[in-house]
């Protein structure tokens, strides 16, 4: 098999890519971009290969970011539905007037995702407005202010969901007070947690004591469970380190919610 790279030509980055972060820094406000550790200025991409505006060439082995990763350039098949769909309809404000598209979607949601209860769709254009809107809910279905969200998460930068958030203080430096109400607990990380216990070695101890922490020390002590809204967690944190918690974890704390349910 002939690999095509990458391929370096000009230490990055190189005069054009200079060129642009510079417009960049004057241009364009900006909260993530790191012209010392990652200085590269993406022109195009093909498959998993990008291409910077000096003609490097490298191995995407990220997929890009996040929820962001449609690939490069988009799948053919998403690439064409989009195109179709700009043909037929850009844009219908979908808060305010009906269209068949997103009764489609919701409908199809609702049928392949998991649970027999009812359930009903909220579209969001991102994780923190997704974030913002069950704040919302929850506080307002169940009259409960406090909500509980682990140390290591993020979930996102704006007030609400940067209250939640606890996995940098960079991230929330400068915008106390936070919202109110919100209660951080440790994370079952395997490899380094407060108690010191080795989770992959002992994957049950670490969860009995994470699940004690809350039932115990939170609930008895601090605030009680009748005045808790939810509980906010990642799967698998990311910018908390990827961490993997141990296998029967939400297992466990679903059944501590359903006790105080």
């Amino acid at each position: 098999m002939v690999v095509k790279g990458p391929k370096i030509y000009v230490e990055p980055p190189g005069p054009r890519a200079r060129e642009i972060i510079e417009k960049h820094k004057r241009y364009i406000a900006t909260t993530t971009h790191d012209p010392e550790n990652l200085p590269l200025v993406i022109e195009r991409g093909e498959g998993v290969w990008l291409y910077d505006v000096d003609g490097n060439m490298y191995l995407d082995f990220a997929s890009s970011i996040s929820a962001s990763n449609l690939g490069y350039p988009t799948h053919p098949e998403v690439k064409s539905v989009v195109i179709e769909m700009l043909n037929v309809l850009a844009h219908a404000a979908g808060t305010d007037f009906f269209n068949p598209y997103q009764v489609a979607l919701a409908e199809k949601l609702i049928r392949i995702s998991p649970g027999t209860f009812s359930k009903k769709v909220f579209l969001c254009n991102s994780g923190t407005e997704a974030n913002e809107a069950a704040i919302k809910l929850l506080r307002h279905s169940t009259g409960r202010k406090y909500f509980i969200a682990f140390i290591g998460a993020f979930h996102g930068r704006t007030m609400g969901s940067l209250s939640l958030t606890a996995s940098k203080p960079v991230q929330r430096k400068t915008y106390m007070p936070m919202m109110d109400g919100v209660i951080h607990v440790p994370y079952p990380n395997p490899y380094r947690n407060p108690w010191h216990i080795d989770g992959y070695e002992h994957p049950d101890d670490l969860i009995n004591m994470i699940i004690e922490y809350i039932d115990y020390w939170i609930f008895q002590h601090f605030v009680s469970p009748d005045d808790v809204a939810g509980i906010f967690f990642e799967p698998i944190q990311g910018e908390g380190g990827y961490v993997v918690p141990p296998r029967n974890f939400f297992i466990e704390l679903h059944r501590l919610a359903k006790k105080y349910d």
